[in-house]
């Protein structure tokens, strides 16, 4: 295994840490989008 620079580790870290935000607000936005359906769903029954 090659030795690593610390700049090295400094990039790959900061790149996983945006990965992991960008998948966690994705997932993030399904889960809201899934409650905002279910929300207006049960608005509209009981408009009705």
């Amino acid at each position: 295994m090659p030795q690593m620079s610390p700049m090295n580790w400094i990039i790959i870290s900061t790149s996983f840490f945006l990965m992991l935000n960008l998948i966690s607000s994705l997932f993030n936005k399904m889960t809201v989008n899934q409650k905002v359906k279910k929300a207006t769903t049960k608005n509209m029954y009981w408009k009705w």
